[in-house]
């Protein structure tokens, strides 16, 4: 898709994010720095562009049991070595 078409533009944008805002992020609650990790990138504006409304971004977003699934399978992957997803 889309999201992983434009991966190295959005990942771009937040690996170009300023050092302090870096921290800030970093000292957030994962269910208040994803909806903000996702308008730096731009991931809000690709949403749109395929008809997801901000309401239905957020409430994916602030969704807990999603967003404990993430972190989940984010801290299974980096203790099996996973660094990022596979090119083909």
């Amino acid at each position: 898709g889309v999201i992983l078409a434009d991966q190295e533009r959005w990942l771009g944008r937040l690996a170009s994010l300023p050092a302090a805002q870096t921290q800030e992020l970093q000292t957030l609650e994962p269910r208040q720095a994803l909806p903000r990790i996702a308008t730096l990138a731009g991931l809000d504006r690709i949403a749109a562009a395929h008809g997801v409304t901000a309401r239905a971004a957020q409430a994916c977003l602030g969704n807990p049991q999603r967003l404990q699934r993430l972190v989940d399978l984010h801290r299974a992957a980096t203790q099996l070595g996973v660094t990022g997803t596979p090119s083909f």
